[in-house]
């Protein structure tokens, strides 16, 4: 069993953006080590991270992402156990640039697969870097 977590949040008033590089590269360290994989975009200011592992592994990553005063308005859109297979299963945690400024702004009002299905429905129009 699986659990992925599926959330959005805005980078901490006073927070550089080269804050998220850094996140990511600590993060891809660690998820190796802790079998997760996934995807963060950003675009500036707006983030959007898709997470999934061992159920007990998410678990801890929700509540420390909670609390990471880095980003502000952390929403979690998906949080849900499934069997697999894993959607992104070679990326430790793969990261890419959102250039349009209004691209976060259809997450409004979506929860659950839906916010997903979007998500993953708009990768292709990011610089995803694995």
């Amino acid at each position: 069993m699986l659990r992925c977590l599926f959330y959005t949040s805005l980078l901490a008033s006073g927070e550089s953006p080269a804050t998220v590089t850094d996140i990511v590269r600590a993060a891809r360290y660690k998820n190796r080590l802790q079998g997760v994989t996934g995807v963060l975009v950003f675009d500036g200011l707006a983030l959007a991270q898709y997470l999934e592992g061992p159920p007990g592994v998410l678990a801890e990553l929700r509540e420390l992402l909670s609390r990471d005063r880095r980003h502000s308005g952390f929403h979690v859109r998906l949080d849900i156990e499934f069997a697999g297979p894993r959607f992104f299963p070679g990326w430790s945690l793969a990261f890419g640039i959102c250039t349009d400024p209004e691209a976060f702004q259809r997450f409004e009002g979506r929860e659950g697969n839906a916010a997903f299905d979007l998500f993953r429905s708009m990768l292709p129009e990011f610089d995803v870097e694995a």
